[in-house]
């Protein structure tokens, strides 16, 4: 069962590198992201980048984003095509934002795993040692166990484990260690990588959603960007 979910994980970790690099932002929004911001006026951009990071954080879906532009466009007496351009922009701002966290959330996952390798050789080197074992070594495994895994903030929307160090144990005399004490610190190995595991599972289902979610925003793009290919100039003349 847990090598089921040990290959789960790291098919999702594999199939979202993947899809990651296969899912790039249309050179058509691009261009046209690019020459908007530059160009409409503050007052909008400031708008367009607060609502994308709103969108982000709460998840809103294409209809609430139209639903926000919609609004937007009413105070500032924008036509249908502006609104288009307007969500168009939100997307855009709000699939840059999450690249950065996908790249964040992909190098988590990378470490989590790195992490979990050092505890796998840990248990089978102790594994192998355990019947010559003595003080020094075994202190030695205690400082892996003894590991505490901290949270650092990254971004505003990804949190990122990583594992620091323990104050050094200190070691006695190389003699021998009881089979009672060996075993208590290969369920402390146990115990760190099945909690090592089940947060490495958690991060690549959120990787995955992550994913999902700006491949659906980028496919949104492409189609407006289609509606508004003959209408960019005269949108970004009614937005100054």
């Amino acid at each position: 069962m847990r090598s089921k979910k040990i290959c789960f994980i790291c098919s999702l970790y594999f199939l979202s590198l993947a899809a990651y690099s296969q899912t790039a932002i249309p050179a058509d929004a691009e261009s046209f992201y690019t020459k908007a911001m530059s160009s409409i006026n503050a007052r909008h951009i400031t708008w367009i980048k607060r609502t994308a990071t709103t969108a982000n954080n709460q998840k809103i879906d294409e209809a609430g984003i139209r639903k926000l532009a919609a609004g937007y466009a009413t105070q500032n007496n924008f036509n249908e095509m502006d609104i288009e351009a307007l969500v168009s922009l939100i997307m855009m701002q709000a699939a840059k934002d999450q690249e950065q966290d996908l790249k964040n959330t992909m190098a988590e996952l990378k470490k989590k795993n790195e992490e979990k390798q050092k505890l796998r050789e840990a248990q089978a080197l102790m594994e192998k040692n355990k019947n010559e074992m003595s003080r020094q070594k075994l202190d030695s495994f205690k400082q892996i166990t003894n590991l505490k895994v901290n949270t650092v903030t990254t971004t505003p929307t990804t949190r990122v484990q990583t594992i620091q160090p323990s104050p050094k144990v200190n070691t006695q005399a190389n003699t021998q260690v009881s089979a009672t004490e060996i075993k208590q610190v290969q369920d402390s190995l146990k115990s760190k990588l099945d909690s090592m595991n089940e947060m490495s599972e958690m991060t690549s289902l959120r990787l995955q959603m992550m994913m999902d979610r700006r491949s659906k925003f980028i496919s949104t793009l492409s189609n407006i960007m289609k509606k508004i290919s003959d209408t960019q100039s005269a949108i970004i003349q009614n937005m100054k």
